[in-house]
């Protein structure tokens, strides 16, 4: 028998069927890329967007590596080459931020080993004034007299010429007859930039030490690279003072990291007769389409952008003899190594000196190998005139402890060494331009960021609304027909209440963040504000993913760095992308082109504030919780890393954020809870004293008023704030 519900289980069902649908109006997707049915990023086109950063930086890389590619085709001849070489010598110095000053070395023998057929001399010297190098020198007790020398780089091992694997080598190199230098590189060995109160490294490994003081030399428009260049250098200069060392037979090798500093300083001085870089030669083309950028060092400013390349390091030396050697199964691109070899043979043989360059390949990971190494024997007994047999043997290797050169083992605490981030600040905190005017300000401004525009003007595209109970959700994004990445955003307001201006709300969080209930949007919408909240790039759906070997504290340094590559910053490329926003808000949502509210927070406040210096758009600035000023990042050697995508590279020789402020008057400006580079709230005599100059500026020009500084506010009254 069928039975029918009472009237109170009917409501009850009915209640219980309508809910989902009440809550799920409550609680559709704020993606601008949803479909409305539960499916994330359905534009089909659009499914990567956690990759627009990188992709967005390697089509740049790309079109400058095409540029560069029919640069090479067009040097032909002797002359041409010869000519070709010059340029990349001064584009590399200016890559890097130029050599320092050489200064005394001051070398220090400070302990020796003895071993049956050879002595270790364990050596400091200073590369810069107060700036220790730990290095060992292996002298053979039979050999020519000079004899020839090796400078042996190491890779990223926390122990530097100590690990195993170099030790080996080196120790073949000595029982071979030669003279060998090794020395730490920066963050390795005895040179760690970062202890504990043990004095323990507590940074992370070398990458890590290398990318976190490398943001800052960024910023002084250096390179850390500028350092371990330098520090190769004063062990060449080292080797010259030894009367055991023929000066005119110097070689140089290293494997990874120090492939890369042996073809970096067998590039950048010409006194290295031959140089043998392992698993690290390949080429930015193929890099950026396999492992991506690595870390600091490996970065020059601008290196793209200047048309360099990996084989630039190896053009620069010719015809001197060289060999690559190189692993098929390498994290650095074997497709990228055979043609960089390509290039750089056919350069050799226009110098008609094609047996002075060599190369390997076998079959291998990111490794030494015994071919490969034998290969390197050979070649250095070749053309440093050492003739013997290349054969590699097994070594009786030191233990760690037994070739330790301090007392403590760290050079900071053993002889309270500069860091790096001490030189960094030393040489580059003095030179800030001084600029005659506001003009000429914002000029540097434009050169600085970069700024290129895109092809073709964007296109607003509409993808769907959502009614709220008071307001409306309008989702848009902007497309390119360049490739560039698209540029999302919300356009929140209430259609019978838009008496106020419009305001611009820049969230570091997204603007899903940004329509939190009750947060800063639904309060100016409630004021009867219009309100424009976009994801900016590496934020919200454009949110990057990806994860290089300098990956700190969530923070991906290797973008940050490989982006400088080709002469932008993440500040640089979202300012841009600003640009083109703000001209369609204009367009489109304020046709009566009134000026707009610019809002923003943390580290959308570095952006925000160059977008404000560079047009005068707004009526009313306000920036919570901003960074101080980057220069305050240069001088803090524990910094947040989240404050590196922030910088610019070479900003700090122009300008400082506090120098972009009076550019935004006539705007109002308001500076809200302003933090110090460790990501604490200024106190507000602190504060009051940092935007000292910035209020005397306004005052002077009657705008007393028109600049405001809030402390300690926690929660924010929007719709007052405004008023």
């Amino acid at each position: 028998m069928k039975r029918s519900l009472s009237p109170s289980l009917r409501l009850l069902v009915a209640s219980m069927l309508i809910l989902p649908i009440a809550l799920s109006s409550q609680t559709e997707s704020l993606q601008v890329f949803d479909s409305y049915q539960g499916r994330v990023g359905s534009w089909m086109k659009y499914q990567n967007l956690h990759h627009a950063w990188y992709q967005h930086v390697h089509q740049l890389a790309d079109q400058y590596l095409d540029q560069r590619t029919e640069a090479v085709s067009q040097c032909n001849t002797r002359e041409a080459m010869l000519q070709r070489i010059e340029d990349l010598k001064e584009q590399f110095l200016g890559s890097i931020g130029g050599l320092p000053e050489k200064t005394p070395l001051k070398p220090q023998i400070v302990g020796r080993l003895n071993r049956k057929s050879f002595t270790v001399e364990k050596l400091l010297y200073q590369s810069l004034p107060g700036y220790y190098v730990t290095a060992c020198l292996y002298l053979p007790k039979e050999r020519q007299e000079p004899a020839p020398a090796v400078i042996y780089c190491s890779g990223h091992a926390g122990q530097a010429f100590r690990s195993t694997t170099y030790q080996g080598v080196i120790l073949n190199l000595v029982a071979k007859g030669f003279i060998v230098l090794a020395f730490d590189p920066i963050g390795q060995g005895e040179r760690y930039q970062y202890l504990d109160a043990d004095g323990q490294p507590n940074r992370g490994g070398p990458t890590s030490e290398h990318s976190y003081a490398g943001i800052q030399a960024l910023l002084t428009g250096s390179s850390i690279a500028r350092y371990m260049i330098n520090d190769g250098i004063r062990a060449v200069d080292y080797l010259f003072s030894r009367p055991e060392v023929d000066s005119t037979r110097i070689g140089i090798t290293g494997r990874s990291g120090g492939g890369t500093q042996s073809a970096y300083i067998a590039a950048f001085d010409s006194r290295i007769l031959a140089a043998a870089p392992e698993n690290y030669i390949t080429s930015f083309r193929r890099l950026w389409q396999s492992n991506g950028p690595q870390d600091a060092e490996q970065n020059f400013i601008g290196g793209i952008q200047r048309g360099l390349d990996h084989a630039d390091l190896l053009a620069v030396r010719a015809p001197k003899p060289a060999i690559v050697l190189t692993t098929t199964r390498d994290i650095f691109s074997i497709q990228g190594a055979r043609e960089t070899i390509a290039e750089v043979e056919g350069i050799y043989r226009l110098f008609e000196a094609e047996e002075q360059f060599l190369s390997t390949e076998e079959d291998a990971g990111h490794q030494s190998t015994k071919a490969n190494r034998e290969a390197m024997y050979a070649f250095f007994q070749k053309y440093l005139q050492l003739p013997g047999d290349p054969t590699d043997h097994p070594m009786e290797l030191f233990k760690e402890e037994e070739l330790r050169i301090t007392q403590t083992g760290q050079v900071v605490t053993a002889l309270e060494s500069k860091t790096v981030f001490d030189i960094n600040k030393e040489q580059f905190l003095s030179n800030k331009e001084n600029f005659s005017d506001e003009k000429a300000l914002r000029s540097a401004i434009q050169v600085t960021l970069n700024i290129t525009p895109v092809s073709a003007e964007p296109q607003v595209v509409f993808t769907g609304r959502i009614q709220r109970d008071d307001f409306v959700i309008e989702k848009y994004f902007l497309e390119f027909s360049d490739g560039h990445y698209p540029v999302p955003f919300l356009h929140v307001h209430q259609p019978s209440k838009n008496a106020q201006p419009l305001v611009l709300y820049l969230n570091s969080k997204g603007k899903e963040a940004a329509l939190a209930a009750g947060g800063a949007v639904e309060q100016l919408v409630e004021a009867g504000y219009q309100v424009i909240t976009p994801d900016l790039l590496n934020i919200g759906e454009l949110k990057s993913t990806f994860k290089g070997d300098s990956h700190i504290e969530g923070i991906d340094y290797n973008l940050i760095l490989g982006s400088s590559l080709v002469g932008k910053s993440l500040t640089a490329l979202r300012v841009e992308d600003l640009h083109h926003l703000l001209d369609h808000i204009q367009l489109k949502f304020q046709p009566k082109k009134e000026k707009l509210i610019l809002v923003a927070d943390r580290g959308l406040c570095t952006p925000a504030l160059h977008l404000a210096a560079l047009r005068q758009d707004f009526a009313r600035l306000v920036l919570k919780e901003p960074l101080l000023s980057l220069e305050k990042l240069l001088e803090t050697r524990r910094y947040v890393p989240v404050f590196a995508y922030e910088v610019i590279p070479g900003m700090l020789q122009h300008y400082d954020l506090p120098d972009l402020m009076p550019l935004t008057r006539p705007a109002s400006l308001t500076v809200i809870n302003p933090q110090n580079a460790l990501g604490a709230p200024l106190t507000e005599g602190g504060a009051m004293q940092a935007y000292q100059q910035l209020k005397e500026t306004y005052g002077k020009a009657g705008q007393a008023a028109q600049f405001s500084l809030k402390f300690g506010i926690t929660n924010i009254d929007w719709s007052a704030l405004l008023q």
